[in-house]
């Protein structure tokens, strides 16, 4: 019951029990306290809070169930692994304790009280559940205090004298699956869909993601969306466009939506916008919308290319039907080629395909749509509603969720808009990092950004770390796509430099992780002739289980603030799709160095040091 997989307490309910019987306990600690003639509360006792360790979540029925004795109802983890809650009796749930679920260590600090209800200073503040009693037959079977106590004193002798015992008893529950216990984590901040491993593949290559589009496209026939922050203007690119304008053409049913961002999709003649009008002139099915972030006043003062730093629409998405395909990769002829990035396709997930449909249609009233005319409409819904709508939208997205049973493989769908409030891309990281560190002593993390500036919010992140290592992957000079670029723009390399140097010398200063394992935090630089770099994107590795975020977040302060981001987290324990996601993950640091402080230190300029500080929080 100590180690994960330990079958752990319960919840329970007497009725009309005497008032007289103060507290009784059952053989997987816990205690039963009668507080009214028809209602008990209940809680874990101290004994078992010392041996489960620090505790560090807690899930409770909710309010109304109905439970029944020997059935799970909940789970209590600690750094030590996560147990499963059964009912020790039976009842209705009537109240449960907010505190102790926002606060876990108050159980370790206060599990039992002093058996009192009269000193309200003495009062239990570690307390689980209170239930409403049907009756008082299985509350008769259970031990008194002075039971219990020799109960306890058979089980600590047995578990210390013969290990072999305490094993035995882990397995009288049913071992928690730590993919399911993440992922219900995770239900509290976004939708939560199950998914096959089947229905998830990587693709290997830019020039595998070029294929995937065209016999995507080919095989639609109710819908096809696509997201990106720009659509190049090349010959693959007018292809691309040919092979949607004839299919079009013979399936006049076929929804299709091309939704990018304005200011990069307007840039340049010929622009991703010019490409499509002619599209958008012959076929009414066609809708072309083009976002224009928050702060459009500074279009009107710097010039194209420079107005993009204010925040464009950052997210890559494709649905194909009920297909689709999360990337980081725009739709552009570098990304068809040589330019490294990560690509993951879910089949047949109507539910998964649904969400980024609706939310790039609601995203869509808020940007400027392609007339047939040669011109835009402008946005159909006013900016002061626009979180509104969205906030709505991603209620009803977790409506949809689906149960979270175990042994599943989970998908979490999450948004980044910061301009209207939406963080869901931060606080899931920030729950990932911290239930890692906590549950998982062998874990091992792995970062991958094509511009390494990380946001305030996940340096906190990273820094809180106590036991897991992290190995951050980005682009070298040489692999930065602005190398060798005109203008001011061929220093940015450098400048991503510098911030590698002074994040390196930050975490130098912190104390060494707690752990055993001498593979310490590290950054490594892809570095690959002739390739540039792109990819983004989290790795988690534990014996138990993998998971992984994929979409367009680089982690930054671009992403955290300023842009519009859309990520999908991977959580799974199946072992054929953890290698699937350990091998993508290998395949981009196989063409990666590992680099020291004091060799960036070496090649770092002033001037670099100087760009770097003062406008990172435009990078």
């Amino acid at each position: 019951m100590f180690s994960r997989g330990v079958r752990l307490f319960s919840v329970g309910t007497p009725s009309a029990y005497r008032l007289t019987i103060v507290r009784r306990y059952t053989a997987d600690h816990e205690w039963v306290e009668v507080i009214r003639p028809t209602a008990v509360r209940m809680g874990i006792t101290d004994y078992a809070q010392k041996a489960l360790g620090d505790l560090v979540y807690v899930e409770l029925p909710k309010v109304g169930t109905a439970i029944k004795q020997k059935e799970p109802v909940g789970v209590v983890e600690s750094v030590k692994g996560a147990s499963d809650v059964y009912a020790p009796l039976s009842g209705t749930v009537t109240k449960i304790n907010e505190t102790a679920i926002a606060k876990p260590s108050l159980i370790n600090k206060s599990p039992e009280g002093d058996g009192t209800l009269t000193n309200w200073r003495m009062m239990i503040v570690g307390w689980l559940c209170e239930l409403e009693m049907p009756s008082t037959v299985e509350m008769d079977a259970l031990y008194d205090k002075e039971g219990y106590e020799k109960f306890s004193l058979i089980e600590n002798a047995m578990a210390h004298i013969l290990p072999y015992y305490a094993l035995t008893r882990a397995r009288i529950g049913v071992p928690r699956d730590m993919a399911a216990a993440l992922a219900k984590r995770l239900g509290s901040l976004a939708p939560v869909f199950t998914a096959r491993p089947e229905q998830l593949s990587f693709l290997p290559s830019p020039t595998a993601f070029y294929e995937h589009l065209k016999t995507s496209i080919g095989n639609a026939t109710r819908r096809v969306t696509l997201a990106s922050l720009y659509l190049g203007t090349d010959e693959q690119e007018q292809q691309l466009v040919s092979l949607l304008d004839d299919k079009l053409k013979r399936e006049s049913g076929l929804s299709t939506h091309i939704y990018m961002d304005y200011l990069r999709g307007t840039r340049g003649s010929p622009s991703s916008a010019s490409l499509l009008m002619p599209l958008a002139a012959q076929h009414s099915n066609l809708l072309v919308s083009m976002y224009l972030a928050p702060a459009v006043q500074w279009r009107q003062v710097a010039p194209p290319r420079w107005n993009e730093i204010f925040g464009v629409s950052h997210l890559k998405v494709c649905v194909f039907d009920d297909n689709v395909l999360v990337t980081g990769a725009n739709l552009s002829k570098n990304y068809f080629e040589n330019r490294a990035d990560r690509y993951i396709c879910v089949t047949g997930h109507p539910k998964l395909a649904n969400y980024f449909d609706q939310l790039i249609r609601v995203i869509s009233g808020l940007s400027h749509t392609l007339n047939g005319k040669g011109g835009f409409n402008p946005p159909s819904t006013k900016q002061n509603d626009a979180n509104l709508q969205l906030e709505e939208f991603l209620k009803k997205q977790a409506a949809f969720s689906d149960p979270i049973d175990e042994n599943c493989t989970f998908l979490v769908p999450s948004l980044q808009m910061s301009p209207l409030g939406i963080r869901q891309d931060e606080r899931l990281l920030d729950v990932m990092m911290k239930s890692t560190d906590e549950m998982h002593p062998h874990s091992k993390v792995s970062l991958a950004t094509g511009y390494f500036n990380l946001s305030p919010m996940a340096k906190r992140i990273f820094a809180q770390c106590k036991r897991t290592p992290w190995h951050i992957l980005t682009s070298s000079p040489e692999a930065n796509g602005f190398f060798n670029s005109d203008g001011v723009s061929k220093y940015i390399p450098d400048t991503y430099r510098a911030i590698e140097l002074e994040f390196l010398l930050d975490a130098a200063q912190r104390p060494p992780l707690a752990t055993n394992d001498a593979d310490q935090e590290s950054i490594y630089e892809y570095s690959r002739p002739d390739w540039t770099f792109h990819a983004k994107g989290l790795w988690i590795d534990t014996p138990e289980m993998v998971s992984t975020v994929i979409g367009s977040s680089n982690f930054g302060h671009r992403s955290s603030e300023r842009d519009l981001e859309a990520q999908l987290s991977v959580i799974t324990s199946n072992s054929e799709l953890m290698d699937k996601i350990r091998c993508d993950r290998d395949a981009l640091y196989k063409y990666s160095k590992l680099v020291s402080a004091p060799q960036i230190k070496s090649q770092t300029t002033m001037a670099a040091t100087l760009v770097s500080r003062h406008f990172k929080g435009y990078l």
